[in-house]
């Protein structure tokens, strides 16, 4: 018995799965990728949405193929005048053959018995019969059968000298080495992004950045830091105390007491969201603590001596001016295409105005998406862009999208994490330099 083949569409991996598959699968998604930069010891490999609190459940490296299959191919050499032969395969008799049938037809006479079938034969050549069996129809079988099963004539039907002699060449069955499981000897990753705030000059009073969402505020007099969300400049202040002081209050910030039953219960406490570490000289790292999430931290620099080096580019969008009929949109590999008379839930309805055609795609985009149990959402703001985002901060980096006819619809913003650093997949302490490898990895919560 030989081992199923995968799936073809589990060789396409984690965003690259088509949305028909059960969501189960989707979930146990399956990736197949090379390592092709020296030994894989030690180094990280990009696997999307993988963290490191995942389990994994198989790391499988495909068998080499020590010999490869050889086809077996029967010769037969039909000897008559007139009248009718059969062959014998897998126990099945052929119908009645003319003695001088054609190469063709006896290809399809074979594949009609039930023994045989369309596949098992990859070719017959040669042929017709005469007087002396000069011609030999050859049979070539297909390789996977390897040394197939011998091939039997009945030639009494026949006339003249009355024979249908069968000269086997056997196959050989291809011979491969083991699959092997290496998933003991690899671990997940984190997949965590970040950004980093430079300064270029001590702050101003009232400069300000942005991180998660949070407006972070400095002060140079001491009674204006009113809340957790103001930086303290006192007189003198150097680099290195600038960058601690943001480190600092950003944390205590983000693990901020927010009420409840108190530490001793662990639900009083805001639960972060990112962390941020100084260097001591003058830059500050921010680093989602959401493994998965991607684009996790947002900075946002509002003056000069604040840097930006990392927005939030999970958001692709396309801005609609005026669709016409079979214009198309392709997100995470589903084209959606605009109809006068939409007749399917791929189809999206034409609209005089932009802004409605906006509305109608983004209706029709989460319709889709609700009902196929996938991982975006659409939404607009009353203009004429269509605005599309994970629908859960784990999925982090993985919508793509294109726009099928730009002169149309434009498509910005290509859901991958730019501007900051993002590492994750899985690590090996097995050299897989150079092979293929299939994972298969769950989200245990």
């Amino acid at each position: 018995m030989t081992r199923p083949l995968v799936p073809s569409q589990l060789l396409k991996g984690g965003t690259g799965l088509p949305d028909t598959l059960p969501a189960i699968i989707r979930g146990l998604a399956g990736i197949q990728f090379s390592i092709v930069a020296g030994a894989a010891a030690g180094s990280l490999n990009a696997v999307a949405a993988m963290r490191d609190t995942d389990y994994i459940a198989n790391v499988l490296v495909p068998p080499t193929i020590v010999t490869p299959a050889v086809a077996e191919s029967d010769s037969v050499a039909v000897s008559a005048t007139g009248g009718v032969w059969n062959v014998i395969w897998g126990g099945v008799t052929s119908e009645a053959l003319a003695w001088d049938i054609s190469a063709a037809n006896l290809k399809l006479a074979m594949e009609r018995m039930a023994s045989v079938g369309v596949g098992f034969i990859t070719s017959i050549t040669g042929g017709p019969g005469d007087i002396n069996g000069s011609a030999p129809y050859v049979i070539t079988w297909n390789a996977s059968l390897g040394n197939a099963s011998n091939l039997t004539t009945v030639a009494t039907s026949l006339t003249g000298t009355k024979t249908a002699v069968v000269t086997p060449s056997q196959g050989t069955t291809q011979v491969s080495g083991t699959w092997l499981d290496v998933a003991s000897t690899c671990t997940p990753q984190s997949c965590k992004a970040s950004g980093t705030l430079t300064l270029t000059d001590v702050p101003h009073n009232s400069t300000n950045f942005v991180v998660n969402g949070v407006t972070y505020t400095f002060k140079t007099t001491l009674a204006d830091c009113l809340d957790g969300t103001y930086i303290y400049l006192q007189n003198g202040i150097t680099f290195a105390q600038v960058c601690d002081k943001i480190a600092a209050t950003v944390n205590s910030y983000e693990s901020r007491y927010v009420g409840g039953l108190g530490w001793h219960h662990n639900s009083g406490y805001n639960d972060p969201a990112v962390y941020a570490t100084s260097n001591n000289v003058n830059i500050v790292t921010f680093t989602s603590l959401r493994e998965g999430a991607g684009n996790g931290p947002v900075v946002v620099g509002t003056v000069a001596t604040l840097a930006e080096t990392t927005t939030d580019p999970a958001a692709p969008y396309v801005t609609t001016s005026t669709v016409i009929e079979n214009n198309t949109i392709t997100v995470n590999g589903v084209t959606f295409t605009a109809k006068d008379a939409p007749a399917t839930a791929l189809h999206f309805d034409v609209k005089l105005t932009d802004i409605a055609q906006a509305d109608e795609i983004a209706r029709c985009l989460n319709a889709y998406a609700v009902a196929n149990d996938l991982d975006f959402v659409a939404s607009t703001t009353g203009t004429a862009v269509v605005t599309i985002k994970p629908r859960a901060a784990r999925y982090g980096n993985i919508i793509t999208m294109t726009a099928g006819t730009a002169t149309h619809t434009t498509a910005a913003g290509s859901g991958r994490l730019t501007g900051g650093t993002a590492t994750g997949g899985f690590k090996s302490t097995t050299d897989l330099s150079g092979k293929s490898v299939l994972v298969f990895w769950s989200d245990l919560n």
